[in-house]
């Protein structure tokens, strides 16, 4: 019982370590403040999506096909 114990001891403290080293990396590899913020803050959840821009693989073949005759 006692081993176990230790052991859930020993894991927690690893993976906490793990969490702050991580942390740590992301400030010192950070140029500036405002680099470091868009690092480590999370996307918020109701936040909407950017619009897809792109042109659809169909449409884009028309287009090269159409830019080909010209």
């Amino acid at each position: 019982m006692e081993t176990i114990i230790l052991s859930l001891i020993v894991i927690i403290t690893l993976v906490l370590s793990y969490l702050e080293r991580k942390d740590l990396v992301n400030r010192l590899m950070s140029k500036d403040l405002t680099e470091y913020r868009s690092l480590s803050e999370k996307p918020e959840k109701n936040q909407e999506n950017p619009p897809d821009e792109t042109i659809p693989l169909e449409d884009a073949g028309d287009w090269l096909e159409g830019a080909e005759d010209e």
